[in-house]
């Protein structure tokens, strides 16, 4: 009896030796937004990849009418003297509804600078024909 339990806990532990090891999976840093404006909204999160930012949300248009509602998202990179430089832009509109988006700017999408991640984005929601934006907020990694 004895010999068949040293030879089970020998071949238990040489399953737990040779077992393949699980990868871990990377923790990116995320944070939230809001932001109102002229008949709308927009609320989600951003997802701080290596260089690149997830944004992930919706925007909500809370007129019944033509006019609708976008959010405009300005993308910026860090410069050389710790500033904000803007990199590339990008907006999502809806009339009368609420939209969902999900999209990932990527800095080697744009033309410069290439090499840089992405360290800032600033948020406004705009009425979509007659341009009265509320409040632009800034958000950092």
């Amino acid at each position: 009896m004895r010999g068949k339990a040293a030879v089970a806990a020998a071949v238990t532990m040489l399953g737990l030796l040779v077992a393949p090891a699980q990868a871990q999976a990377a923790a990116y840093p995320t944070s939230t937004f809001a932001a109102t404006g002229d008949g709308g909204k927009t609320a989600g999160g951003f997802i701080w990849y290596n260089r690149s930012v997830g944004v992930q949300g919706s925007v909500t248009d809370f007129a019944d009418g033509w006019e609708g509602t976008t959010v405009h998202f300005d993308f910026y990179v860090t410069g050389a003297a710790g500033e904000r430089v803007w990199h590339d832009a990008d907006s999502r509109s809806v009339t009368s509804a609420d939209r969902s988006f999900n999209f990932t700017q990527d800095p080697m999408a744009a033309t410069t600078p290439k090499a840089q991640a992405i360290t800032s984005v600033l948020v406004q929601v705009c009425s979509s024909v007659e341009a009265i934006c509320g409040a632009a907020k800034y958000f950092d990694r």
